[in-house]
């Protein structure tokens, strides 16, 4: 019923549970919800921004000593093997990607494989690095900021326009209320491109 009342594929699980809460709030009478979804895209407030500064830092190295010593080091076999630089050789694997495909590393279909999970006559129909290209067309566009600021704004592009919002809007829509998401006020919106990394991220 909730993959139905979609007008495309959807594959955010967390749908269901989104419709079963607003069900439960209209069968309590509300006729109204408020979601908080946008909070972790303004404010930096999700872990993986964390991780992503982390592994930023890689970029600071003198390019030499990183590609001429580190690299060679790090991404040996004999590195991923022992068990004192398996950290290290995977910190430097997923540091020098550059973004935005380093936020694509833990991508399920990429680990499964792309044929594996699709048919040879439905890749033949698509361009398979039509997704990398349009996010990396959309990162290019942001303009000249932070990479915090920069990934906070393509996860607004991605996270909440393709996913979380429609998620929110189609299951609560489905349940017969309404919602909003007060979170993204254009005036917590302004008050957020104003403030320094340093406030959003720690």
């Amino acid at each position: 019923m909730v993959a139905a009342h979609y007008d495309q594929p959807f594959g955010n699980s967390s749908a269901l549970p989104a419709y079963y809460c607003a069900r439960m709030a209209k069968e309590a009478g509300a006729s109204r919800m408020l979601a908080g979804d946008g909070g972790d895209e303004l404010y930096g407030g999700n872990s993986r921004y964390a991780k992503q500064r982390i592994f930023g830092l890689w970029q600071l190295l003198p390019s030499g000593l990183r590609t001429g010593l580190l690299e060679p080091m790090f991404m040996s076999d004999w590195a991923a093997r022992t068990p004192g630089l398996k950290k290290a050789h995977s910190y430097v694997e997923q540091a020098r990607v550059g973004m935005p495909a380093r936020l694509q590393m833990y991508n399920l279909l990429l680990h499964l494989g792309v044929p594996d999970v699709l048919t040879p006559a439905f890749l033949q129909e698509v361009d398979t690095q039509g997704p990398a290209k349009h996010q990396q067309a959309v990162w290019s566009s942001i303009g000249p900021a932070s990479e915090l600021n920069t990934t906070l704004a393509f996860d607004w592009r991605y996270t909440l326009g393709e996913s979380d919002l429609p998620k929110v809007r189609e299951t609560t829509s489905l349940a017969g209320v309404s919602v909003g998401f007060p979170m993204l006020d254009n005036g917590l919106l302004d008050f957020s491109l104003r403030l320094p990394d340093d406030f959003k991220l720690k």
